[in-house]
């Protein structure tokens, strides 16, 4: 055996796409979950035989090399969440990277910026107010055990700069898989490797996430999200970035901190309408509206994704029920549908009880099986942006339900294909069978991607 067959030095520059154990002739590579859930690979020195298949195939050791051979060539870098474990963002995040890759010219490379969001500069103030807010956290979980608070009040401030990270190995196995497969990302970086970067970049890009939540600005974070990083003469561009947030006096208390995080920028769109007079006020700039990265394709793009799910196709007709958090009047009206039309319930939600004998639980499912549980099914119930945007694009029966503390972007997509009927209050009565004219919805989506386009070109224009 070759002792220097080193597949990783560090856990950060493993993806745990499970490429290696999969190629390797001997079995000699097993998988090994660490304290956190993620997996990564050991090598039985006894069994290898150093074919170093396994170095070949790794694409974390492709990446790397590639980006050591190329490290002097033009590059242009995205930053959104696509390294959280929350399907929209990854799968937006893909959307968004290909698209530019389509307009730039090759000789560019397109990454997009694996960002620890969580990390900032060690001072003692941060840290005592981190204790503080875990002790806070701690007291209302107990509050929320003897019922004094309910589950709904817990979202009254939302935190959008959470990160995800799956506590399933499966989960997180397939969410790594797909980020290797569908997406150029970089080694993890923070803000302080962000501000020693001498990549030669040639333009910036803020993707479409929350990114600018006044939350963000509240608690001082996600300062890289105004693209403070990088050579000065690159190119600064946010596209779709997104507010979730009403235009109200929530955003002008922070106009100050808007208007001198966003001077830099060169090119501006937001996601929702009614943030556009607020970013055209506190930045001096045109304001673009563009849509969500997922509507720049047709639902034919997203072929290939689905084909890489791990998850059989069910024989059996069901309704998705996809729920971001537990509310018993959707489990209800699922149920009662499932009952009437004698169709199983695949579901992910906080609540593994609440749909019975007809539920599935789909809690594994990375973002390529959430694609094909929507794609396959007969209806869909969602308190979901991306969920209902893949509803869309998929031309699906479905509805969503308001959730507490959502902010407008559910509401926006709907107004735009003119199906603002179909999000509903709890205490509501939809027939969710009411046809949908989608000839129009694809319409509508269709000038909102050829707008979208347009200003990512023009955006990117000889890059």
């Amino acid at each position: 055996m070759n002792k220097d067959i080193i597949l990783f030095d560090k856990k950060e520059n493993c993806c745990g796409c499970w490429a290696c154990s999969n190629i390797c002739p001997q079995k000699a590579i097993k998988m090994y979950e660490d304290a956190e859930g993620f997996l990564f690979p050991s090598i039985n020195l006894d069994l290898c035989v150093s074919c170093r298949l396994c170095e070949q195939v790794c694409p974390m050791k492709k990446r790397k090399a590639l980006s050591e051979q190329k490290q002097n060539q033009p590059h242009v870098k995205i930053i959104n969440f696509s390294m959280d474990d929350n399907y929209g963002a990854v799968i937006a995040g893909a959307c968004l990277e290909n698209a530019v890759k389509s307009i730039v010219s090759d000789h560019n490379i397109v990454e997009t910026i694996t960002y620890d969001a969580s990390y900032t500069k060690p001072s003692f103030k941060k840290k005592l107010y981190a204790e503080k807010t875990a002790w806070v956290d701690l007291f209302k979980v107990f509050l929320r055990k003897i019922h004094l608070i309910s589950a709904e009040q817990k979202e009254s401030d939302p935190n959008p700069f959470k990160k995800v990270v799956s506590t399933s190995p499966l989960r997180n196995h397939r969410y790594n898989r797909f980020r290797c497969n569908f997406l150029n990302m970089t080694k993890p970086e923070n803000d302080i490797t962000l501000s020693e970067c001498r990549d030669n970049i040639k333009a910036l890009i803020c993707g479409s996430d929350i990114v600018w939540h006044p939350n963000l600005i509240k608690r001082n974070q996600a300062k890289a999200f105004y693209l403070n990083f990088g050579n000065e003469n690159a190119r600064r561009i946010s596209y779709a970035a997104s507010l979730d947030c009403f235009n109200d006096e929530t955003l002008y208390e922070h106009k100050s901190e808007y208007k001198k995080r966003l001077k830099s920028f060169d090119y501006i769109s937001v996601r929702e309408q009614c943030n556009v007079d607020f970013i055209s006020s506190v930045s001096k700039k045109d304001v673009s509206l563009c849509c969500d990265p997922v509507f720049l394709f047709d639902k034919n793009f997203f072929n290939s994704m689905i084909s890489s799910s791990e998850e059989p196709i069910t024989n059996d007709k069901y309704i998705y029920v996809y729920i971001l958090s537990h509310n018993e009047k959707i489990a209800e009206y699922a149920t009662r549908i499932a009952k009437e039309k004698n169709l199983k319930i695949l579901f992910y939600s906080e609540s593994q009880n609440d749909f019975g004998e007809y539920g599935i639980n789909c809690s594994a499912d990375g973002p390529a099986e959430f694609l094909q549980r929507i794609k396959n099914a007969e209806y869909v119930i969602t308190t979901s942006f991306h969920c209902v945007a893949f509803s869309l694009l998929f031309e699906k029966k479905f509805i969503a339900f308001r959730r507490s503390g959502m902010g407008p972007k559910i509401d926006n997509i709907l107004s735009i294909v003119g199906l603002t009927e179909r999000l509903i209050e709890d205490n509501s009565v939809f027939d969710i069978d009411e046809l949908i004219d989608f000839s129009k919805v694809r319409s509508a989506l269709l000038q909102e991607r050829k707008r979208s386009m347009e200003f990512l070109k023009k955006s990117l224009e000889k890059i």
